[in-house]
Order: C-alpha cells, then structure tokens, then sequence
C-alpha cells in the first residue's frame, strides 16, 4: 500500500472546505459564489457549464531546511484559480473581486489545513480577463504558501504507540548504564 503525499492530503482538505456549504433559513449558502464546483486539478472537468469554478492545484514546492529531529521543512505553492464569466465587465470585475475575498478568507480561516501544516499565507493574485466574446470572461489566480512537514523515511507508514510506556532505569549508584526497563501497556479506550 502506498502513502499518501502531504501536499494531497492539504489539496484535498482546502477543496473540501471550499465547496463547503450549510442551510440557514431553508437556503443553501456556500463558502463562495463558485458553490460546489470546486475541482482538484488544472483543467476544468467537461461537464461544467455554469460558472465561476475553482480548480485547486500545485506546481511549485521547495526545501526550507529542516523543523526539529531532521523532518524536512517543505512550503508548497498552492494555486486556486477562479474562472468566471458576467453580464458585464463592471460586473466581472466585481465577480473575481468577491471570489478573491471568499477563497482567501477560507484557505487562511485553518492556517494549519485540518492539523496538515503548520503554517498558511496569502502569497499573490492575478487576474486577466477577455471581453471579446458576448459575455465577458476572467480568470483570477490566488496562490497561498503553506508550510508542511515532509514524513521522515522512518516515520513512513509507522505510527507511535501512545498506549505504550517504555522506561530505561539506571540504578544506584549511577554509572550511565540501563540496567533495567520497563513496559507499562496503557488500557485502551472504553467501548461504549
């Protein structure tokens, strides 16, 4: 079985809580105007008519040393990118800006990304737009940089057993050697 990238797991988690929505007085509310088409990766799916829609993506990742007992300090580049069209360029102007806002208020609201990182930041925005066609079109970028710790390769695929006390002891008088040790196993939750 393989494991599952960090930077997956974070991209995941910020699609989710972007297509997230709730009820309040009988109507469905969204964290942003693009409602539930919220997509991982750079293309749009074909069945997508209605817009705006937000892709969630990366391309970019670098090494920034080191956090503590040598797990690789990693900051991902993190791309939502927004594609809208409106009845008119004051109102596709107007359409990108509000999305701007939603989408940064929810990717920076859990800087940590679901307990995935330890730190988020807003890094840059772009925005272009094409009003050729009948009905204006844009597309807006929004990068955040989010810092991540990369699994140790010992820490892969292993998980502490926090049921489990284990102590060294060195007895009198102290000379530096462990003459004995002790398991202590920790009852388990209770079952309800």
């Amino acid at each position: 079985m393989s494991e599952t990238h960090p930077r997956t797991l974070i991209r995941q988690a910020i699609v989710e809580r972007l297509k997230a929505s709730g009820v309040v007085n009988g109507e469905t509310l969204y964290a942003t105007p693009a409602g539930a088409r919220v997509y991982p990766g750079r293309v749009l799916p074909s069945h997508v008519e209605l817009l705006p829609a937000l892709l969630v993506y990366d391309d970019k990742e670098r090494s920034d040393g080191e956090y503590y007992q040598d797990v690789d300090k990693r900051v991902l580049t993190l791309t939502v990118e927004a594609q809208v069209e409106a009845d008119s360029a004051e109102d596709l102007d107007l359409l990108l800006d509000v999305l701007a806002l939603a989408v940064e208020r929810v990717v920076l609201a859990d800087p940590y990304q679901n307990g995935l990182a330890q730190d988020s930041r807003y890094s840059a925005t772009e925005k272009t737009r094409d009003a050729d066609g009948a009905r204006p079109f844009g597309w807006l970028w929004l990068d955040f940089e989010i810092e991540y710790a990369m699994p140790s390769r010992e820490q892969a695929g292993s998980i502490d057993d926090f049921l489990l006390f284990h102590a060294d002891y060195d007895l009198a008088p102290p000379d530096g050697a462990k003459e004995t040790a002790d398991d202590v196993h920790l009852p388990g939750p209770e079952e309800p």
